[in-house]
């Protein structure tokens, strides 16, 4: 999606929304707990078929996620 290419339908309609799908409550996802740090994302639609993938930006809050905080849990196969 990144790229531009939509990874479902291989379409070159791929757009790209900064900071959220633009309303409020989601324009951020939580990181850590009780509020204390949230981060925004950056949205990809393919207008073609609907697909669509979220991002998070900030390197800080990824690390955060990886060291366990919040409610975030590892998912193993």
């Amino acid at each position: 999606m990144k790229n531009g290419t939509c990874i479902k339908c291989n379409a070159k309609t791929v757009y790209k929304l900064r900071d959220g799908v633009g309303s409020v409550e989601c324009q951020s996802i939580m990181v850590g707990r009780w509020g204390k740090s949230t981060t925004n994302f950056d949205c990809y639609i393919c207008t073609s078929c609907g697909y669509f993938e979220n991002y998070v930006t900030r390197r800080e809050n990824l690390d955060a996620i990886a060291q366990g905080k919040g409610n975030w849990a590892k998912v193993t196969g």
